[in-house]
């Protein structure tokens, strides 16, 4: 339990925060992604400076949540036209499409905290 394991915790708002505050000592350790890192790479920060404590199996990244108050008809159709979805040609963006996915995705998360 991180709250438990350290003598403060905080929620830093992005993970280039989090490799920003880790790397200049305002906390010990911090939690990141491969592409985070990265990023901070090209970015001109030294890799070498930081020792990864642990991994974690891919975990997932984006999630698009709808509120459980809803109607399930609007919240079945919202589904649906995300998984419908197709990029147009004329859009510069790397979403090739959406998949459905469930809860259980999370448990890796679930057992690292």
């Amino acid at each position: 339990n991180p709250k438990t394991l350290f003598s403060r915790t905080a929620y830093l708002g992005s993970h280039d925060s989090v490799i920003k505050a880790v790397l200049s000592r305002e906390y010990d350790a911090g939690a990141t992604y491969n592409e985070a890192m990265e990023e901070a790479e090209k970015s001109g920060i030294n890799l070498d400076e930081f020792r990864i404590i642990a991994k974690t199996p891919d975990i997932p990244k984006d999630a698009i949540a709808a509120n459980p108050k809803l109607p399930k008809e609007f919240t079945d159709r919202l589904r649906q036209a995300f998984v419908d979805y197709v990029k147009a040609p004329n859009i510069k963006s790397p979403v090739e499409g959406f998949v459905e996915s469930d809860d259980t995705k999370y448990d890796v998360i679930r057992e690292v905290m």
